[in-house]
């Protein structure tokens, strides 16, 4: 019988020491991702949650020791960081944490900073006594940050320290802080309290001259989804912001076109962006119109780098990436150098210099007869100006026009849910002088209730902008400069979408 309780006893302390230590391994922060920031001279740290940390130099400033306390490795891989100042970055487990070590090819300086939103932990490296000077290409508000405590803050109350009142009047009733992250640049935080409520945006305007604009792919292809930071980071964007509408898979919906490759259409007549040769940006609204000819059979195109539906003939072209992923009830056939050289029934290998033309149902039908040797012609077909452009980025509607708020949402025919009510936004346009302006509006949170798109043309006009146009919003709303997350996102973390604007040094 005494066995028995103490057996008992045991088993209940082993399940309590379990339960225990299961908690203790669950309330671990994870550290998902480490990667080089924008600016190249960062280190980022993608976490759920801030924790304790810890900065030493050693080898005479040579090597810089970060370590993260309660912090679980969760990282599948970490990718290759050198640059002419880090020769190397080491992350590994820990005793009840994780250490970073990183090799610098001379004596440097270092500066921790953390982000509430989304969650991260940043580390800032400069050759020694250059630490300011190399921010302040980069945001040089942050030169006269406090001194690393080993504990996070909240970047946020920085400017309220440093000043007893730094906002100004701003306009439509609003007040504004300002700031110019690097040459040719100004951010501003703008804030509008009144009888509709409290909106909070973020305004940012860029030289034309000293920068250049262009969408970009998440992951680099469609279908792919990837958070605007991250987009940012793939394509070492100096800003960004989310752009085209897209489905869950990541395919765009909307006409897009990068470098005379169509990655994306759409069925309606909608507004669109485009860079003309002369490098000016066109608005206007646009449509898409394609054929394909094999033999002596024309078809018209259902779509570009998209889903295949039923009796439809879909273009998949490198921007889909190395195959169709088609499934087996449908016909493919392979086009390269205006002929048909080879056909297939599914999942085909897309060629680096051509296309494939996926057909189904009715469309299969008529192609039936078409083997490898026959002739190809695909035309594609996007109106005056479009078909000269550079890139176009389609999304809508319009939002300003001649300086003016014109609002085209209903003669487009946008839904609802993007055309009515409050909500987060983002917009893009051009100056009068040709500069490029970018907003977005925090919405469905207590520091802003979002706005409508009457609100949103308003606000562009205001801030200058000749002509503007809606991007996707709600939860896929936001602003990334330098790499770091501006806004507010509604979702409380970042969406992953399928094409961001982004802004880049020419």
């Amino acid at each position: 019988m005494m066995f028995g309780k103490r057996v008992a006893a045991f088993l209940a302390a082993m399940l309590v020491f379990v339960m225990c230590a299961q908690t203790a391994m669950a309330a671990q922060t994870k550290l998902t991702g480490v990667r080089f920031g924008a600016s190249r001279s960062r280190i980022v740290f993608d976490l759920d949650r801030i924790p304790a940390y810890n900065v030493t130099a050693e080898n005479g400033g040579r090597r810089i020791v970060l370590d993260l306390d309660g912090v679980r490795y969760d990282v599948k891989s970490v990718p290759r960081m050198k640059n002419s100042l880090v020769r190397s970055v080491d992350v590994a487990k820990k005793v009840g944490g994780v250490r970073v070590t990183i090799e610098l090819s001379e004596p440097g300086s270092w500066r921790v900073r953390t982000l509430k939103s989304p969650l991260r932990l940043f580390i800032d490296l400069a050759p020694e006594g250059k630490l300011d000077d190399s921010l302040k290409a980069d945001k040089p508000s942050d030169a006269a940050l406090p001194a690393d405590t080993g504990k996070p803050y909240d970047e946020g109350s920085v400017g309220e320290k440093q000043e007893k009142d730094p906002w100004s009047a701003a306009p439509l009733g609003g007040r504004s802080i300002d700031e110019e992250p690097a040459p040719g640049l100004k951010f501003t935080r703008y804030v509008r309290d009144d009888a509709r409520g409290k909106l909070t945006a973020y305004i940012l305007t860029a030289s034309h001259r000293l920068y250049t604009v262009r969408p970009a792919l998440a992951k680099g292809q469609v279908p792919g989804l990837e958070t605007v930071s991250g987009i940012s980071d793939r394509y070492d964007a100096v800003a960004a912001v989310n752009s085209s509408y897209f489905a869950v898979t990541g395919e765009l919906i909307g006409i897009t076109r990068l470098s005379g490759m169509t990655v994306g259409t759409t069925y309606f007549t909608r507004t669109g962006a485009a860079m003309m040769p002369d490098g000016t940006i066109y608005f206007g609204q646009g449509s898409y119109s394609g054929t394909v000819t094999l033999g002596n059979v024309t078809w018209p195109v259902g779509g570009v780098d998209s889903e295949r539906g039923d009796d439809s003939l879909v273009i998949y072209n490198r921007g889909y990436g190395t195959h169709t992923r088609t499934n087996e009830f449908g016909m493919e056939y392979v086009v390269r150098g205006g002929k048909v050289t080879a056909v297939h029934g599914s999942d085909t290998a897309i060629p680096e210099d051509g296309c494939v033309i996926s057909v189904h149902g009715k469309a299969a039908k008529a192609f039936a007869g078409i083997s490898p040797g026959k002739s190809a012609a695909i035309n594609e077909d996007f109106g005056e100006p479009w078909n000269s452009a550079i890139w176009i980025q389609g999304a809508g509607p319009r939002l300003v026009a001649g300086g003016v708020p014109h609002v085209t949402a209903q003669s487009e025919q946008f839904p609802s849910d993007i055309s009515s009510g409050r909500a987060p936004r983002t917009a893009f346009g051009v100056t009068k002088s040709g500069d490029y302006i970018f907003v977005v509006a925090d919405g469905r949170q207590e520091s802003s209730i979002g706005c409508t798109l009457s609100e949103l043309a308003e606000l562009l006009a205001a801030y200058g902008a000749q002509d503007a146009m809606n991007f996707d919003g709600g939860g896929s709303s936001e602003l990334v400069i330098g790499g770091e997350v501006k806004n507010h996102p509604s979702d409380g973390h970042e969406r992953r979408v399928g094409c961001a604007m982004i802004l880049t040094k020419r």
